[in-house]
């Protein structure tokens, strides 16, 4: 079986007697890698995460090495013999659980602690997938500041020190890009128009998600971020990625593909709602828009959804 190190050589571009050397591995399986990139659709690999809460006090001590365990299983048994050309991280907001909106925080860890921890598990992270490049918007929690005028979010601070952190290690591929919403929370990754949003706008922490409520959110959405190009077209998102309501769902409506990202962990406030099938995240493989035209009419699919989980 392939493991990622090997995948992630021949994604440089190492020579098929320079990968074989280095991990001795036998010839049929490098034939097959450069059959799979001669031939397979070249697709991106993203990872999605969202609402990890650092801090909360009920998240499990190995919160972090039961995620990159399940993560690497994937990877070395199922993404892996897909034609990989690009790995992308959105990570979608709330990675501390902030004592300013916590329904715990006289018990709360804290917030240099959480900090820190979280700091931790995305240098491993990066380190582990070095990815092209990392998108991030900023959640609730996020905010260490009351004044609204002034809003202070930590999470500026800890992926800036993150980037500094992998530069001195050598690795200074990986682009660290913040996104606001709605003004620039909008990419383009092979073709699709992709909206990245923490979703704190969507107020149903407490209640249940219908098809109606999501069709309601696309349409404000839609409102909110399309814009007009010269010639008259419209830019429409194709794609949206959110996470703030704990709850791990794939939803397509109004021609849109939505995905909802789940939590890490039963925090005390969520138990009455949050499900075990809900404390996960996303992994999916993105094939380019072109493939995904037929009949000229675009059909949102992508190429695999996992879901890796948390406990």
């Amino acid at each position: 079986m392939l493991n990622w190190n090997i995948y992630k050589d021949f994604k440089k571009g190492l020579s098929r007697e320079k990968i074989a050397q280095k991990h001795n591995i036998k010839e049929w399986v490098l034939t097959t890698l450069y059959n799979i990139r001669n031939n397979a659709i070249p697709e991106t690999l993203v990872l999605v995460l969202s609402d990890l809460h650092f801090g909360s006090p009920e998240m499990p001590d190995n919160f972090e090495k039961t995620f990159l365990d399940n993560l690497l299983y994937i990877l070395n048994n199922i993404i892996v013999y897909k034609n990989i050309d690009e790995i992308v991280i959105f990570e979608l907001g709330d990675i501390i659980d902030n004592i300013l909106h916590s329904t715990q925080r006289e018990i709360n860890l804290p917030i240099d602690e959480s900090i820190r921890r979280a700091k931790r598990f995305y240098r491993e992270l990066l380190i582990v997938l070095e990815p092209n490049r990392f998108f991030y918007v900023v959640g609730n929690h996020d905010r260490i500041t009351k004044d609204l005028t002034t809003k202070h979010y930590i999470t500026n601070e800890i992926f800036s020190d993150l980037k500094d952190e992998l530069e001195m290690m050598g690795l200074f591929d990986i682009e660290i890009i913040k996104l606001d919403f709605p003004d620039n929370s909008i990419i383009n990754i092979k073709g699709w128009n992709i909206l990245l949003a923490h979703g704190t706008f969507y107020r149903t922490l407490s209640g249940e998600i219908s098809g109606l409520s999501l069709k309601r959110l696309v349409a404000d959405l839609l409102h909110l971020t399309e814009t007009y190009n010269k010639d008259g077209t419209v830019n429409k998102i194709e794609l949206v990625f959110m996470g703030h309501i704990h709850k791990l769902i794939n939803y397509r409506t109004m021609g849109i593909e939505v995905f909802i990202n789940g939590t890490s962990h039963r925090k005390g406030f969520h138990k009455s709602n949050a499900r075990s099938e809900d404390l996960g995240q996303w992994l999916i493989t993105l094939p380019p828009k072109k493939f995904c035209i037929k009949n000229n009419k675009l059909r949102p699919t992508i190429g695999t959804a996992i879901k890796i989980w948390c406990e």
